[in-house]
């Protein structure tokens, strides 16, 4: 936590070398370029019930721009209550809310009308099913519902008797008769699921814990590496299928052993994100460029470590542009001086399977090479 003192914190960090362990930057209210200084560092941003303040609005345009797997939500109990309940002593039940919040603004191209309309979704639906108090189940499909509605509803035009409530003022009245409606056809399905959800916890909790914790630990930890894997092998071109089939098979074993699950993640994430919804259909349906899928340009360039290196920096604009440099299991992260100097194309054709950038930071995935890559581009730096 750092207050009035952020260019002391970061050149801090940075002498520390705080990059090597990482961290979280807690009730974070600063700007994007300051968030961006926080990534480089390997830092997760943590956003509180600030964010769903009305005057925060600088705030929600930064946390638009900070990736998924960097952002962390916290309460700060008992201070910094999220709206409704600001004023109010905090509690870490409230987490829900700025989830919400975070939610609807995600999908609503960061507006926060569609954060006022996810409140009162939000009320409504849990009013309506306040015998069943589903929760967390309310917070998603609020969120979901104001979303939905602002994209639809936000440019709406009103005969004239009725023009004060068009546009965005529509979004938060729709999401509410919305929420009245989905409440309703809920009241009928959730008491039978979560009749069969308590049912299942009572054995999982006290007749046979062992093997139910177990069975959850083994589907749990198969699910993501063999399913996301069987599925981009299954859409392979045919002539493509034994490569990408020992390359998935042997990267869900090593997720499923060790917990690496960043090498099939990475295959989803920066080459199609849309596959975490439905894989096989969409892959064939709409030709997604997954991994046995892509087009061949024949422009790939492969290299061994040692050859590869000297490549790669010319790539990242020459050993004076590179800041610093560092890998992780699967990929290169690299700090650049001058980012318009880094060839994203030269970096595809020498083999990385994705690159991010993120203000003057880099990863560039290269799979399990990437260690060894690192260790060759250090050595050529010293060098030259």
């Amino acid at each position: 936590h750092t207050r009035n003192a952020i260019h002391d914190t970061i050149r801090i960090l940075k002498e520390e070398n705080a990059e090597k362990c990482g961290g979280i930057i807690h009730s974070f209210t600063e700007n994007d370029t300051t968030a961006f200084q926080f990534l480089d560092l390997g830092f997760y941003i943590s956003f509180s019930g600030i964010i769903t303040f009305k005057n925060s609005i600088l705030l929600r345009k930064t946390l638009n721009k900070i990736p998924l797997k960097s952002l962390l939500i916290e309460t700060d109990s008992p201070y910094l209550s999220p709206v409704p309940y600001r004023g109010k002593e905090n509690q870490p039940a409230y987490l829900l809310d700025i989830a919400k919040h975070i939610l609807a603004l995600g999908f609503s191209n960061n507006d926060g009308v569609a954060a006022l309309a996810a409140v009162v979704a939000y009320s409504i639906l849990i009013k309506t099913l306040s015998v069943l108090e589903p929760r967390i189940l309310g917070g998603v499909i609020a969120g979901a519902i104001s979303a939905y509605m602002f994209n639809k509803f936000y440019k709406i035009q009103l005969p004239e008797y009725l023009g004060f409530f068009a546009g965005k003022r529509f979004v938060p009245i729709i999401s509410g008769l919305s929420a009245i409606f989905i409440g309703l056809i809920l009241s009928f399905i959730w008491p039978s699921v979560a009749k069969k959800i308590q049912i299942f916890s009572q054995w999982a909790a006290y007749q046979n814990p062992i093997f139910a914790f177990s069975l959850y630990g083994l589907v749990e930890r198969a699910l993501v590496p063999f399913g996301a894997a069987l599925a981009i092998w299954h859409t392979a071109k045919k002539e493509n299928k034994n490569k990408i089939g020992s390359i998935m098979v042997s990267a869900a074993l090593t997720a499923f052993l060790t917990g690496i699950t960043e090498p099939i993640e990475f295959s989803f994430i920066l080459v199609a994100p849309i596959l975490y919804i439905v894989h096989a259909f969409l892959a064939v349906t709409l030709n997604l460029q997954t991994p046995g899928r892509e087009y061949d340009h024949n422009n790939t360039i492969i290299k061994n470590n040692i050859e590869i290196a000297p490549y790669i920096i010319n790539a990242l604009g020459g050993k004076e542009n590179i800041k610093n440099l560092d890998a992780c299991i699967t990929r290169l992260r690299i700090t650049v001086l001058e980012i318009s100097k880094v060839n994203k194309i030269a970096l595809k054709d020498l083999g990385a399977a994705g690159i991010v950038i993120s203000g003057s930071g880099i990863q560039a995935v290269f799979g399990t090479r990437s260690e060894n890559i690192k260790t060759a581009m250090d050595e050529y730096i010293k060098k030259v």
